[in-house]
């Protein structure tokens, strides 16, 4: 995991190739009791229905080191059989309540049951996760996550991000 020192809303706080990368010391460290996933591409393959082995032990080690578990996803499919696997609460679109608006991240952060610098988002989108999660007060994780193709402006955006790296943990 890899820390941006750039502070805007522009700029997650930190990158990870996958959820496998994230630190849990150094959430702990920053105060974070809670982790929300996006689903597509950062928990699973784009329409995959069925979390890897790897990341379902990943998560529950994080349960384990006393993290509250949330999916803030913007999937309209069904995602029963992720849900059950991992057993955690999950926040879905309603209506135009959806990510990246604040009210999405209200209802995400209802949901956690505390307030936003508790929470950290994690997420391959730079807008949905990323800058929305900084919007409404969350620390955030961009993770490269599990892209099969990325585009030219998302390359370039990782590129002058990690320009902005102040350390590796």
């Amino acid at each position: 995991m890899i820390q941006i020192t750039k502070t805007t809303i522009w700029y997650p706080r930190y990158v990870a190739n996958t959820i496998l990368d994230i630190d849990k010391a150094t959430l702990a460290r920053q105060g974070i009791t809670h982790i929300a996933f996006d689903l597509d591409k950062t928990l699973l393959a784009r329409g995959a229905r069925r979390i890897s082995p790897s990341y379902v032990r990943h998560i529950q080690s994080l349960r384990q080191a006393g993290f509250t578990i949330l999916i803030g996803s913007n999937a309209r499919r069904e995602i029963r059989p992720v849900v059950q696997a991992l057993d955690v609460a999950v926040v879905l679109p309603k209506g135009l309540s959806m990510k990246p608006f604040g009210s999405f991240y209200k209802r995400l952060i209802a949901a956690a049951g505390t307030t936003p610098d508790h929470i950290v988002m994690v997420g391959d989108h730079i807008i949905n996760d990323a800058i929305g999660g900084n919007r409404a007060g969350c620390t955030t994780i961009l993770v490269r996550g599990l892209r099969q193709k990325t585009s030219l402006a998302y390359r370039l955006y990782m590129r002058i991000i990690l320009g902005r790296v102040t350390s590796v943990t």
